[in-house]
């Protein structure tokens, strides 16, 4: 069953990605396996749009499965596809049960289904941790 393991500490850096884990979060998914992101992964948390219908209904949600996501799209994309880590938000978000709300679960999701190929082209390795050969 998809189940985080452990909950990040995080420290405040600035910058366009403020938040660096001070520690591994570490997600067991039944789709991907076990997801490690490691200490010193920086992020802005969940990259929702500032309309303010949007950021209110979903700002501040899915923290945690958006870190995942984000590491995933960043750091992994040489290992899973775009759908897949779209996919694995969605598991990651009913497994926390945030946000509680299935809707707005959803919304998110099609929301980074929909808009998700603008990152997704763009080159983050920079922000691993971890250079990969």
């Amino acid at each position: 069953m998809a189940h985080f393991e452990t909950l990040p500490t995080v420290s405040y850096v600035g910058g366009k990605y403020p938040w660096m884990l001070d520690a591994a979060l570490i997600y067991h998914s039944d789709l991907a396996g076990k997801l490690a992101v490691p200490a010193g992964y920086c992020t802005d948390f969940a990259s929702v749009p500032r309309l303010p219908v949007v950021y209110w209904w979903t700002g501040g949600r899915a923290v945690l499965p958006s870190i995942i996501h984000d590491y995933m799209f960043d750091c992994m994309t040489h290992d899973i596809t775009r759908k897949q880590a779209d996919s694995v938000f969605l598991e990651a978000m009913k497994a926390r049960q945030d946000p509680k709300r299935a809707v707005t679960r959803w919304a998110m999701y099609l929301g980074v289904r929909a808009f998700g190929w603008i990152p997704w082209r763009k080159d983050s390795s920079h922000k691993c941790p971890v250079k990969r050969d």
